[in-house]
């Protein structure tokens, strides 16, 4: 549009057509299955997750599984053999583990900050997760991380957090899918 300055009229009424362009870049929803480093699962948190509608698992569910092992070796018994068994240092990382979960059974943490947190070096972190192995699902670089970074699913059964109004039935489908898994690899053996 062309305006006089003088007398402020308008002369023409050609328009100049911009493209429009947001002030601030939209950040993506990130789905939780593709959550690959620390930074990932804090634009999720700040994304997705409202923490005033979330509610942790209950603490005592490890311990209850635990004292359960405990019970399983007093009575020596045939019908209980086949059960698990979790030592006190396994029972204690686990604990110590448990701490650190964000959203549902995840622990999206860099590897030096979980060998702090732990009290161990960076090349003997696995071999200090070694002993609850059978309880952790750990994905690294090799996985799709980002290099430096390190995400660990825990048992549901153990930690979970989840959204009140969902929470009993995500934490089922969620030990359903734990389980499931751990079949499917048992019998490719």
């Amino acid at each position: 549009m062309i305006v006089d300055e003088e007398t402020g009229e308008i002369l023409t009424r050609n328009y100049e057509v911009a493209q429009y362009r947001h002030k601030d870049d939209i950040k993506p929803v990130v789905y939780i299955s593709d959550i690959r480093s620390v930074d990932d699962m804090e634009k999720f948190m700040a994304l997705m997750i409202d923490k005033r509608k979330i509610r942790g698992s209950n603490r005592n569910d490890l311990l209850r599984f635990f004292e359960g092992c405990l019970g399983y070796k007093v009575l020596k018994h045939d019908i209980f053999s086949d059960k698990h068994s979790m030592s006190v240092p396994q029972y204690k990382l686990l604990e110590k583990l448990g701490k650190l979960v964000e959203y549902k059974n995840i622990i999206m943490i860099t590897r030096d900050d979980l060998c702090e947190y732990l009290n161990c070096k960076d090349n003997n972190l696995m071999k200090k997760l070694k002993p609850v192995s059978p309880y952790l699902k750990v994905y690294t670089q090799e996985d799709g991380i980002r290099k430096g970074e390190i995400k660990i699913l825990i048992n549901p059964k153990f930690f979970y957090i989840y959204e009140y109004g969902y929470y009993d039935m995500s934490r089922e489908q969620e030990i359903n899918k734990w389980y499931a898994e751990k079949l499917r690899e048992q019998s490719k053996l």
